[in-house]
């Protein structure tokens, strides 16, 4: 955040402020969609997938893909 606010110059509370925003926004959506993907997902499956996804990036970034 200190790095953020150093680029913003004389703004740097408006640069960390922005970046508060977005994160409290980026929560919220992240909340919101979770509640809405549980009701129609079991929570079995999501971790399935997100155990999957996790692989698939890992070899991913190994072999240099990412």
């Amino acid at each position: 955040m200190a790095e953020l606010a150093g680029q913003g110059g004389a703004r740097g509370a408006g640069v960390a402020l922005g970046a508060i925003l977005g994160h409290v926004l980026a929560t919220a959506i992240a909340v919101l969609g979770g509640e809405f993907a549980g009701r129609y997902i079991s929570e079995k499956t999501i971790a399935y997938v997100g155990g999957v996804l996790f692989l698939v990036f890992a070899v991913a970034t190994a072999l240099g893909y990412i």
